[in-house]
């Protein structure tokens, strides 16, 4: 049973509709806008973060990105006064559904720390993700 403000999902859901790819690590739900920025063409696109940990997130988006595992993005979003600029890498791209990204493992000690302190806060409640009034 779901207890009231609970928002992480377990490692072994999935974060696709076919089951077939699962999170290395706790992923928390978002409802977020975000924007991907692809090396090294500069190509923008824009989506909905639907989940975010430590080490990823899933961005659903229905841009015609041509994608391969192991591709270079930056992703950038802000949830509630955090504001994130990541580097990350696609772990999974399915067309017209979205991109997994796994963030770098060498990122920097200062967004280490913020994004554990926003994964917290989505984990207890204390940061609320969702649609904007």
């Amino acid at each position: 049973m779901k207890k009231k403000g609970e928002t992480v999902l377990d490692a072994s859901a999935s974060a696709w509709p076919d089951g077939n790819d699962r999170p290395a690590s706790p992923r928390f739900r978002c409802e977020e806008r975000a924007e991907i920025i692809v090396f090294p063409s500069g190509f923008l696109c824009r989506g909905e973060m639907t989940n975010l940990g430590l080490k990823g997130c899933f961005i659903a988006t229905k841009a015609p990105l041509k994608l391969q595992p192991a591709n270079l993005v930056a992703l950038r979003f802000t949830i509630g006064t955090h504001t994130m600029r990541l580097d990350a890498t696609v772990a999974h791209f399915s067309p017209g559904e979205g991109v997994d990204l796994e963030f770098e493992p060498d990122m920097a000690k200062s967004d280490r720390v913020k994004l554990n302190a926003l994964c917290e806060g989505l984990a207890n409640g204390r940061i609320h993700s969702g649609p904007k009034m």
